[in-house]
């Protein structure tokens, strides 16, 4: 391949990651391009004479990390939930009648800070003293 051909793959490239979509939809989920992830989010209202009264919306997702030691969080996990009111626009007193609450966890924690998993003492101290208990205290037997 020749720099003529390298240079317009890479412009190419540039083009896509700029302006190419960053998930794909598969039904109600979204799928990430970039990473790998997942979301699906939805919304519902009430309407009264065309007017809509109240709306909630909702998203979660999660997704792997692909980054870090194996001390760090294996999996995210988010999710967001939204109110809005026909009152939140009031001047002055609308912001009380709409929120948004969202939060975020990481799970799948491997090891603890010695380097250990818990699973890993338990096993230690069984075959370490010979009683079949975890934790069991050899001097005891």
């Amino acid at each position: 391949m020749d720099s003529a051909q390298a240079g317009a793959g890479e412009a190419i490239d540039y083009l896509v990651k700029k302006f190419g979509p960053k998930s794909v939809a598969v039904g109600p989920v979204n799928v990430s391009l970039e990473k790998p992830d997942i979301s699906v989010g939805g919304s519902a209202g009430l309407e009264i004479k065309g007017k809509t009264v109240i709306s909630v919306s909702g998203e979660c997702g999660g997704g792997v990390n692909t980054e870090g030691t194996a001390s760090d969080p294996i999996f995210n996990v988010r999710g967001k939930l939204g109110v809005d009111t026909f009152l939140s626009k009031v001047p002055v007193i609308g912001k009380f009648f709409k929120g948004e609450i969202s939060g975020e966890a990481q799970v799948g924690k491997v090891e603890n800070y010695h380097g250990q998993t818990k699973e890993m003492n338990g096993a230690n101290n069984v075959i370490g003293n010979g009683t079949g208990e975890l934790g069991g205290n050899p001097e005891s037997h």
